[in-house]
């Protein structure tokens, strides 16, 4: 019997094993290469590189867990807060001058006020300023903390040098916040907010020694949405008497009276013309004294206003008329005015109808 050749790439069988054979004995009569080898023919772990599946991998079909939003990461920044800078700037209603310092072994924020620069005044004068300094904390936190200065008379940029320590109860530094409002201080009327410094404590840099302190300075804001109010202010007291039936109007002064269109370089010489109304009819007027070449007029007149019993003190209105009277000619011109319902003014009607004593209140005039 001939014998067969083997063909290339083929397996030669010799004999088919007995069953009663160890397994083990099948590789010596099989031409089966080892697992050892086969692994290293298999082996393209140096040509490809299959990536890993991601566990918890996101779909469009799944629910989407708010929680895992980083919330921070949307947060707009406080267009109220200043930066605080190295050098001196010129603010809106002045500058701060500051120091601040941070020990964390006893959770205490020092805060220096070293001092300001160009404070505005709202008078001719110039102003009395006191500053109130508050931690302000996040909304799940206590109160803010609260301190004051004493008052610097007649000075735009006093020297202050006063220190005041705030704690910080839960460990949350960086969502702090600085403010520090400036008043001018009156020992007749009421004391106004001259602006604002509203500094957040994050974008402060502490150092590592709480002995070494961070010196900057920080604008002071206006307080009001409008920079300026071009058309001035009026500072009354309105009073009611029930048993006389007399109805008083205290105008005290007048600051930022605008200039005339006509005479621009020219002072004004202004008076203020007080008509009463009751249902749009207009029942009596007068008005108080001229005062000369000033725009920060001051009058302390009372105009009185004697009301029937038939006059019913719901339906009047005050219409405040400020005027310019030319010295040349005699002439008046309408610069600003201000028309003062009683019932829509919550506190001064609550005040009247109840016999008590109206505090002084700045109110803003409209143009002409």
């Amino acid at each position: 019997m001939e014998s067969l050749v083997p063909m290339k790439n083929s397996i030669v069988c010799r004999s088919m094993p007995s069953l009663d054979v160890d397994a083990l004995n099948v590789e010596a009569h099989l031409c089966i290469p080892k697992l050892a080898d086969k692994m290293t023919l298999l082996d393209v772990s140096d040509k490809f590189v299959v990536p890993k599946s991601r566990s918890g991998s996101f779909s469009m079909f799944q629910r989407f867990d708010k929680n895992m939003i980083n919330k921070e990461l949307y947060n707009a920044p406080n267009r109220q807060d200043v930066i605080p800078t190295e050098e001196q700037i010129l603010g809106q209603c002045g500058s701060m001058q500051m120091a601040v310092s941070y020990d964390s072994t006893i959770n205490i924020l020092r805060v220096e006020l070293i001092q300001a620069s160009n404070l505005i005044s709202k008078t001719d004068t110039s102003p009395n300023p006191y500053f109130k300094i508050s931690l302000i904390p996040p909304s799940y936190c206590e109160q803010s903390q609260c301190y004051q200065t004493k008052t610097y008379a007649n000075q735009r940029s006093p020297d202050l040098s006063e220190e005041f320590h705030f704690e910080i109860r839960d460990g949350s530094l960086d969502q702090h916040k600085i403010e520090i409002s400036v008043y001018d201080h009156d020992q007749y009327y009421v004391d106004e907010c001259i602006g604002r410094c509203t500094l957040s404590i994050g974008r402060i840099e502490f150092p590592e020694d709480p002995s070494i302190k961070t010196v900057f300075w920080a604008e002071i804001m206006s307080t009001n949405s409008e920079v300026a109010n071009s058309a001035g202010d009026l500072l009354l007291s309105i009073s009611f008497l029930s048993k006389a039936q007399r109805l008083i109007a205290t105008v005290i002064k007048a600051r930022n009276l605008p200039f005339s269109e006509e005479h621009p370089s020219e002072m004004l010489n202004p008076y203020v013309k007080l008509t009463l109304y009751c249902k749009k009819k207009r029942l009596k007027t007068k008005k108080t004294s001229t005062k000369r070449d000033t725009h920060f007029p001051v009058f302390n007149e009372a105009l009185t206003f004697d009301l029937g019993p038939t006059t019913p003190l719901c339906d009047l209105s005050l219409d405040f008329s400020v005027f310019n009277e030319y010295s040349a000619f005699r002439s008046h011109k309408l610069i600003s005015k201000l028309t003062l319902p009683l019932t829509k003014c919550k506190d001064l009607w609550r005040a009247l109808i109840r016999g008590e004593d109206t505090k002084f209140k700045w109110y803003q005039l409209e143009k002409a």
